[in-house]
């Protein structure tokens, strides 16, 4: 086996996997966490950037999320056999995101605006109003991505022996191997829809409300905007850690493959895809890179303002 083979048997291996993921994103998150306390003195010197955000929903669904993916791989790794693995280990990290923004939801929505001084809106706000276009952007991007590789992935799928569709057709006809087909993809789909309703119910609620007096427009226009990140970046990282999760999952079926032959020998096979498995591999691996490092942001920052004393209250 040369060097290269190695490196990709890591990045495909479940469990090296995603202890890379986590040994990467931690070393870059670390130093980024020291270099924002260093500025958070002089950041707090504003009394703009020293609004409470609501950071507190986005590191629970963000912890949540994390926590999600590691049981995921902790309850695939006990399974008896590739055809006992659960059936939501690729939506579990986006559960996290769906507890996150419903607490988000019952903030958001709990107490109604106090209007002391009726504020006239210029045009028409809706849940898009206060939401960063590239993070709305990198949003759908990457829901329409899992939906698509879902969808493709269960119709490329076959019953496997539990008869549940989680195979695929290895080598000749009788050859099957464990796949990211409808027994996973389906529970996938459902959780990206319900994640991207809860946001969408929650940026629309929040952009409804009223000011309470031209003085807070700014100062809640920044909230509402911090609000809007809170609903954004915790779902992007859990949508993103599903899909390299399943990423890499499509890419060890097509690395190698044990199929059972008729009668009781088994043989090797692989699956049709099997030259694009290396690279499919890197790519779900730096997905899950990037996603852990958002999410540990996004963790940090809730602790970080949860710690920090420096605030002020801002009607918005």
């Amino acid at each position: 086996m040369d060097a290269l083979d190695f490196v990709f048997g890591m990045l495909i291996a479940t469990d090296e996997s995603a202890a890379v993921c986590g040994v990467v994103a931690a070393s870059v998150v670390a130093p980024m966490i020291r270099r924002r306390r260093r500025a958070l003195s002089t950041l707090e010197s504003y009394s703009v950037a020293a609004v409470r955000f609501p950071d507190g929903s986005a590191a629970i669904g963000s912890v949540l999320a994390l926590i999600g993916w590691a049981v995921a791989i902790a309850a695939t790794r006990l399974c008896a056999g590739p055809w006992d693995a659960p059936w939501w280990r690729h939506a579990a990290p986006m559960f996290g995101a769906v507890v996150g923004l419903a607490v988000l939801a019952v903030r958001v929505t709990r107490k109604a605006a106090d209007v002391e001084v009726p504020v006239v809106p210029v045009v028409r706000r809706t849940w898009r109003t206060f939401a960063d276009p590239i993070q709305l952007r990198l949003y759908a991007a990457a829901a329409v991505s899992l939906l698509a590789l879902s969808i493709a992935c269960g119709n490329a799928s076959i019953p496997s022996p539990t008869g549940s569709y989680a195979a695929i057709t290895a080598g000749d006809s009788s050859g099957i191997a464990s796949f990211y087909g409808w027994a996973y993809a389906v529970p996938v789909i459902i959780t990206v829809v319900v994640v991207s309703g809860l946001g969408i119910y929650v940026l629309n609620a929040d952009a409804a409300k009223p000011f309470s007096r031209p003085d807070t427009v700014t100062a809640g226009t920044l909230t509402r905007r911090a609000t809007a990140s809170s609903v954004l970046l915790p779902a992007l990282g859990a949508v993103v850690l599903s899909l390299g999760y399943a990423l890499s999952f499509v890419a060890g079926t097509g690395r190698g493959s044990a199929g059972f032959g008729e009668g009781e020998e088994m043989y090797m096979w692989s699956v049709g895809y099997s030259s694009l498995a290396p690279a499919i591999a890197v790519i779900g691996w730096a997905l899950q890179t990037a996603a852990i490092t958002l999410l540990l942001l996004m963790i940090a920052r809730g602790l970080r303002q949860k710690n920090s004393s420096a605030h002020i209250t801002v009607r918005a």
